[in-house]
């Protein structure tokens, strides 16, 4: 997918906007990588062994007899299943106890609560495709549990730059003009030109100012409210309260963002 088609629709669904439906959350194997900042022409042949590993993986999953590995069936369900072994299941439980705690810490953007409530699920998934893969014995091995704890480690960062909005990091400016707004030297129903007509570092003119009014109000620590008056048409920015009453606030590259 587009960068730029994500950052608009990861916005809107952090922000409570109509794409704000759960599919994000569904998108568990996001990774959002860094583009080369250098072109480099690559033209050779595709791996053979590497494609024929590739290619065997996927037609012994296919024809895999799920009782020829000990799988087992429930009484009310035909569905077969692989349980974890031992330590297997002591390294899901560590992962699943680990985001389990984070999903109820109340520190956390409700999206990415909805994200990371998902990863216990999706860890046991991989757990059992890398165990299929690699093993085929009836118990689910710890060496596969642990490389699907590892690999939703490295998911968890490519998720969070997503939410981030989509990778956008919060400037000096913004962190300073939110400092202020905690210690109220910025007062209730403010407008741009109060804050940049103070010469602030970073907040010393109306495009920098703009741009940090911008970044807080995704971050819903104001709310920018169009006045019209004979003159001129003016933009006053309220204050949400919640930052001064509600401690359970998500950290954002050092900007608490309000729910």
């Amino acid at each position: 997918m587009q960068p730029g088609k994500l950052q608009r629709y990861v916005e809107q669904a952090v922000s409570g906007g109509k794409f704000d439906d759960g599919l994000m959350q569904r998108f568990q194997l996001l990774v959002w990588p860094d583009i080369p900042k250098e072109w480099v022409d690559i033209d050779r042949p595709q791996d053979p062994n590497a494609f024929e590993k590739v290619r065997n993986c996927i037609l012994a999953l296919r024809n895999l007899e799920p009782g020829h590995i000990g799988a087992h069936t429930h009484i009310f369900d035909n569905i077969p299943y692989l349980r974890f072994s031992e330590s297997g299941q002591v390294i899901f439980n560590a992962a699943r106890r680990a985001y389990e705690t984070q999903v109820r810490s109340g520190n956390l953007h409700p999206a990415m609560e909805a994200h990371l409530s998902k990863y216990p699920s999706m860890i046991a998934a991989l757990s059992l495709v890398i165990h299929l893969i690699d093993y085929q014995t009836p118990y689910v091995s710890a060496e596969a549990t642990q490389k699907a704890v590892d690999w939703s480690k490295y998911l968890l960062g490519h998720a969070k730059r997503a939410y981030n909005f989509s990778g956008k990091e919060i400037s000096s400016g913004t962190l300073q003009l939110s400092k202020r707004i905690l210690d109220k030297s910025i007062p209730d129903n403010f407008t741009a030109r109060e804050i940049y007509r103070n010469g602030w570092r970073g907040l010393s003119n109306p495009a920098e100012v703009a741009h940090c009014l911008e970044q807080l109000e995704n971050c819903r620590w104001i709310k920018g409210v169009k006045t019209n008056s004979k003159t001129k048409k003016t933009v006053i920015y309220q204050i949400n309260p919640r930052l001064f009453n509600d401690a359970n606030l998500s950290v954002l590259s050092g900007v608490k963002q309000v729910g």
